[in-house]
């Protein structure tokens, strides 16, 4: 997709394709701030301020932003999407149609949430640099994404992982190597992947290895555990029926 169509399909049909519906549905909304939760206890440790101003860039709904604003942080959020926005603005959350661009007036900001967004984007090197202005010196970032090493836990099938949606696959340690040159420096990080990146003025460069090697065995694993696991789901059903 160029960057026209692209901004259309999450405008008008992303949503649709892995949600089925036009408006958030409640479920949906429940779902992001229990997810808010989680990212809270991640993060809690390393947010000083008693008031931070937390934005959630890609926000869906604005679930996410619920337990942040219940904690007393200052919160804004943005997405491309403004039918799934009204969910949000209904619960009294700030939320914008757009991208980076339109939470510059909320900047600086003490962490800058990134739940399942870097994934879609064509440019990511160029986005985090976008990303990077709108966060004071020492605030965080945190990256959340489908890592390309947990297929296995969260899709099982790698055909379903390889979503049209998807632009970019990490590992950890290449999402690493990219915060690098954005500026940002790991504090803590899963393969998962769930991350929190801190912007310092000279992080130290990190290496990035070829993984060519390993990313194709894993692959084959993934592949064979698959199929293992589905002759052996066969085999109990021709027990049953015996």
């Amino acid at each position: 997709m160029n960057p026209s169509s692209m901004e259309k399909f999450y405008r008008t049909d992303y949503r649709m394709i892995y949600v089925g519906s036009q408006l958030a549905p409640d479920d949906f909304f429940d779902q992001q701030v229990q997810h808010g939760k989680h990212i809270l206890e991640f993060v809690a440790p390393y947010l000083e301020k008693s008031n931070p101003v937390v934005l959630d860039v890609g926000c869906g709904a604005g679930g996410v932003l619920i337990p942040f604003a219940r904690a007393g942080a200052r919160v804004s959020g943005c997405d491309v999407n403004a039918t799934y926005l009204l969910r949000g603005v209904a619960e009294g959350l700030e939320l914008m149609t757009g991208g980076v661009e339109s939470l510059k007036h909320r900047a600086p900001a003490d962490l800058v949430i990134l739940s399942h967004v870097l994934e879609h984007i064509a440019d990511p090197i160029r986005f985090m640099g976008q990303v990077c202005q709108l966060i004071d010196d020492g605030g965080y970032v945190y990256l959340e994404m489908p890592g390309i090493y947990w297929i296995h836990r969260t899709y099982r099938d790698t055909l379903a992982f390889l979503q049209n949606a998807h632009l970019y696959h990490y590992s950890l340690s290449l999402l690493n190597y990219w915060m690098g040159q954005a500026g940002l420096q790991l504090v803590k990080g899963t393969e998962v992947i769930c991350a929190l990146y801190k912007k310092v003025p000279n992080p130290p460069p990190v290496r990035l290895e070829n993984q060519y090697n390993k990313v194709l065995l894993y692959l084959v694993f993934v592949e064979l555990r698959r199929y293992l696991l589905e002759k052996a789901k066969l085999l109990r059903k021709i027990r049953v029926l015996r």
